[in-house]
């Protein structure tokens, strides 16, 4: 997804009503026009599965998590999604990343074993992972009839997921090859 609908209320004596604007996933800071606006900073996280607000870490766990000793493939992907019937709005899902790893150790990417990400509920892991991409092959098809290809199969690589409250995964945001950088950041 390219970005979100959020929607904003503008305090300030010149701009009354509702702002509405699209936004990539992020944090921003001081993105409205217009002097005396009183929201500095907000975040915007975009998730196709389902609104992040009612996700929950059984949903995470059944889209996300595979065991550690599987592997990666076409026939893996392909099989997996139909199995656990992960569709969008009853078509199949475009994307979908399988993480091979122990239940504990996904969790505690939300804990000890990940950094937060300023401003947001995203964690990065700290250590790296063995996930596999899988993208829909032929977007005519409908469920129960998705194929998949698998991309970056096995790959070591290191993840970010959105946490609730009771530090549970409850959102895979993406996954990335390098290992997280302390005090400077690339966007500002």
């Amino acid at each position: 997804m390219d970005g979100c609908l959020l929607s904003l209320w503008v305090s300030a004596s010149q701009e009354r009503g509702l702002e509405s604007r699209s936004f990539p996933s992020g944090a921003y800071l001081n993105q409205l026009p217009g002097a005396g606006v009183s929201l500095t900073s907000y975040q915007c996280t975009c998730d196709q599965e389902k609104n992040q607000v009612t996700a929950n870490y059984e949903d995470f766990k059944n889209r996300h998590i595979a065991g550690k000793n599987a592997q990666g493939s076409d026939e893996f992907c392909s099989e997996q999604i139909k199995n656990r019937k992960i569709t969008v709005k009853r078509r199949c899902k475009p994307r979908n990343t399988f993480i091979f790893a122990d239940e504990d150790d996904v969790k505690a990417v939300c804990g000890e074993q990940g950094v937060n990400i300023p401003n947001t509920n995203l964690y990065k892991s700290k250590k790296q992972f063995k996930i596999v991409d899988c993208k829909n092959a032929d977007q005519n098809r409908r469920p129960p009839n998705c194929t998949y290809k698998a991309q970056n199969a096995n790959r070591l690589m290191y993840i970010i997921v959105a946490c609730d409250n009771n530090k549970l995964p409850v959102h895979f945001e993406r996954s990335e090859p390098n290992p997280t950088q302390f005090g400077i950041t690339g966007r500002v």
